[in-house]
């Protein structure tokens, strides 16, 4: 499966009505909420509803998002669900170490994404994205910043963010960051995810459809840029992989590593 994604979109797990809309809205994954968008007396029926609308496969690639280790809900989440296509992945919020190491154990095969939203989440950060079938790091800001008692602001969660990404690429994984709060306001979600862009994250949630074109304008390179990776790749190629000079820039391997990465992300080979 491609992981290249600049974004995840959140869609409440008992509301069917919305699935489709959903993975035909442009997002480039889709995260199918049985935790915190469902009331307690609808986890079940938010279970079966998801079960039964992704039995046969998604052409848009899809996450569940599990409750909790150590909630009623839980241990039935995995054996439920244990029935879904294996590209279907499962995210697992309140991450720590030991529960993304039981997940793995019991999900052979299957992607998993671990959702870091507590303190001991993030000190754990890098030894849960080594771990076996992690595909990915989220950043959990409200649950966070409830926890240490701080605003959900870009200066409380720069290190959480940092440290996340970090992790992340430690271990080859993806990094998503979490979703802007402001649900329609497109000035606020771009400049939030330019914020992000620049720190290295290539991946946003997103709670609503209309932050999805927002966040995939900052997210999605540029003709120039694309051209201009391109074009070293093409240098570099010429000089049989010695460094060189090109454009008054000196093209080592950290630079050649930025260009693969631009065009990884806009779909071409490199």
């Amino acid at each position: 499966m491609n992981y290249h994604w600049r974004t995840l979109l959140f869609v409440p797990g008992n509301r069917p009505e919305r699935f489709d809309k959903a993975l035909l809205s442009g997002a480039d994954a889709v995260c199918l909420d049985l935790e915190d968008a469902v009331a307690a007396s609808s986890k079940e029926s938010a279970r079966e509803q998801v079960v039964q609308a992704l039995q046969s496969g998604a052409k848009t690639p899809v996450v569940v998002r599990l409750n909790a280790a150590g909630t009623p809900w839980h241990e039935s989440d995995i054996a439920r669900l244990d029935c879904l296509p294996e590209t279907v992945a499962f995210m697992l919020p309140k991450a720590r170490l030991s529960s993304v190491q039981q997940l793995s154990s019991r999900t052979k095969g299957r992607p998993l994404f671990a959702l870091i939203e507590t303190a001991l989440g993030i000190e754990e950060a890098y030894s849960i994205a080594a771990q076996e079938g992690v595909r990915g790091l989220m950043l959990g800001g409200a649950d966070l910043t409830a926890e240490l008692g701080a605003s959900m602001t870009r200066d409380s969660l720069f290190y959480a963010r940092s440290r996340l990404l970090m992790a992340a690429s430690s271990a080859g994984r993806m990094a998503i960051d979490v979703p802007c709060l402001a649900l329609k306001d497109e000035h606020t979600i771009a400049e939030e995810t330019h914020l992000v862009k620049a720190l290295g994250y290539s991946c946003k949630a997103v709670i609503h459809p209309a932050q999805i074109e927002p966040v995939h304008s900052v997210l999605t390179p540029s003709a120039a840029e694309i051209e201009r990776a391109e074009s070293m790749l093409a240098a570099l190629k010429a000089s049989d992989g010695d460094a060189v000079e090109w454009q008054g820039t000196m093209l080592d391997e950290p630079v050649i590593a930025s260009a693969r990465r631009i065009l990884a992300q806009a779909g071409r080979n490199t």
